[in-house]
């Protein structure tokens, strides 16, 4: 899929977002780690396949950019702590 100027502006932002707020509290929170993480991402995937009325291309782009935000994340915490 092609993005527009804005719809790629809109992936971008979220995606910085979410990547910045989500370092920021997995650094900072000790109530929150890799399992809560986990299972935020387990919910957005979920959430990404429920658009049975239609939510929209915006919408669809910032849920695509908050799953690879969070799956950046994963991705980098699981290499600097393997479970």
């Amino acid at each position: 899929m092609d993005m527009t100027a804005l719809e790629q502006k809109k992936y971008d932002e979220t995606f910085e977002r979410i990547y910045v707020n989500f370092k920021y509290q997995l650094e900072n929170d000790k109530n929150f780690g890799l399992s809560e993480l986990k299972k935020l991402l387990e919910t957005y995937h979920t959430y990404e396949g429920h658009d049975w009325i239609g939510r929209g291309e915006l919408k669809n782009i910032s849920i695509g950019a908050t799953i690879a935000a969070l799956s950046r994340l994963l991705s980098e915490y699981q290499e600097e702590d393997p479970v």
